[in-house]
C-alpha cells in the first residue's frame, strides 16, 4: 500500500507516535488483515525521520501482536489466523498422531493425580472475606505453604498460574530495552514474554547441574536487570539444580558488580510432583528473588481432567 494514510495520521513523529497512528488504523478497519505495510526506509524518508524510529514503532507495534515480518516479502497487518502464534511456539501447537501422552507439554499423566475434589470442595467456605480489608488468607493453607517454602519469605501473593505471575513481574520492573539473563536452551514463552516487554535475551549455559557459574557471571557483565530461570525440571533438558550449584551462583551475583541490582525470578513449574530436592537461589539472595511455585500440574491439571 502507499503509506499516504499512515504519514496523514501521525501527530507525533516518534516511536510511540507512529505505533499509535498505525494502531489506530488497524482497529478502524482501514488497514485490513493481511495488508502490506510501507517500507521501513521508505516510511522514514517521508515522516523525515530516521529508520531506526520506525523500527522502534515497528517492534512495538509487534510485541502486542498487531503487525507481523515475513522478512523479504515485507511486514503486513497481522491476520485473524495460527499466524499470530509466536515463533517460538509454534512446534508446540499440537501434534498430528493422537498419543497417549503429549510429553511436549511438560505436564503429568492425570490418572497418576491425587483425588483432591473433597478438599477443594471446603475452600469456598473458609476463603470468603466480608471486606476488602480482610486478608483474604485461610490461615492453615498459609502455614503449609510457608513450611513449604524453599525459603523465609517476607509475602505470599496467589496468582492466575505462573505465566501471570511472570508477566505481571516483567511488566513491573522491565523497561523497553532492558536485558535479561534467560537460559539457553529455555521454555519458549519466557522468549514470547521478553519480546512484549521489549526487553533482550541474554543467554546463559547449562550443565546437568543447571545454569554454569562461568556463563552466568559473563552474562552479567552486560548489566541486566533480572534473571528468569526455572531450578528443577528445567524445561525442555530437564536438569534440576542442586543447593550447592544454587549458592554458587548466588555467589557469582552477590560478588558481581552489577550483581545487586538483578531480580531472579524463580519458575518452580511442577512444584511438589518434580522429585529433584527444593531449591531456591532466595535462601542466600532473599530479597532480590521471586519464587514463583506452580499448582496447576499437580492440582489444576486433575480437576481439569475430571470435569470433562
Amino acid at each position: 500500500m502507499g503509506s499516504t494514510r499512515i504519514v496523514d495520521s501521525v501527530e507525533e513523529a516518534s516511536p510511540s507516535g507512529i505505533a499509535a497512528a498505525i494502531a489506530r488504523l488497524i482497529t478502524s478497519g482501514e488497514l485490513a488483515p493481511g495488508e502490506r505495510l510501507p517500507t521501513v526506509r521508505d516510511l522514514a524518508a517521508e515522516l523525515g525521520v530516521s529508520p531506526a524510529t520506525v523500527s522502534h514503532a515497528w517492534q512495538a507495534m509487534s510485541a502486542v501482536g498487531l503487525i507481523t515480518s515475513h522478512g523479504r516479502s515485507g511486514t503486513f497487518v497481522r491476520r485473524g489466523d495460527t499466524a499470530w502464534i509466536p515463533q517460538h511456539s509454534l512446534g508446540l501447537a499440537g501434534h498430528v498422531e493422537t498419543t497417549r501422552l503429549d510429553l511436549s507439554r511438560g505436564t503429568p499423566d492425570p490418572l497418576l493425580l491425587p483425588q483432591i475434589g473433597r478438599a477443594l470442595g471446603r475452600v469456598a467456605e473458609r476463603a470468603e472475606t466480608a471486606s476488602y480489608h480482610d486478608e483474604p488468607d485461610i490461615p492453615e493453607l498459609t502455614a503449609i505453604l510457608r513450611a513449604a517454602w524453599p525459603y523465609p519469605t517476607q509475602a505470599l501473593t496467589v496468582v492466575n498460574g505462573a505465566m501471570d505471575a511472570f508477566s505481571r513481574a516483567l511488566e513491573t520492573i522491565v523497561r523497553f530495552g532492558d536485558k535479561i539473563v534467560i537460559e539457553e536452551p529455555g521454555f519458549p514463552p519466557f522468549l514470547d514474554l521478553l519480546e512484549m516487554v521489549g526487553a533482550t535475551p541474554i543467554p546463559v549455559a547449562l550443565d546437568e547441574r543447571g545454569v554454569r557459574p562461568d556463563s552466568l557471571a559473563a552474562a552479567l557483565t552486560q548489566a541486566p536487570v533480572a534473571m528468569l530461570i526455572q531450578p528443577r525440571a528445567q524445561n525442555p533438558t530437564g536438569v534440576s539444580m542442586d543447593p550447592e550449584r544454587a549458592e554458587e551462583l548466588a555467589r557469582v551475583i552477590r560478588l558481581s558488580r552489577q550483581g545487586s541490582g538483578v531480580i531472579v525470578l524463580e519458575d518452580d513449574h511442577s512444584g511438589s510432583i518434580t522429585m529433584a530436592p527444593d531449591v531456591s537461589l532466595g535462601q542466600w539472595l532473599p530479597e532480590q528473588v521471586l519464587h514463583v511455585r506452580s499448582f496447576s500440574k499437580s492440582h489444576v491439571t486433575y480437576v481439569a481432567a475430571s470435569r470433562g
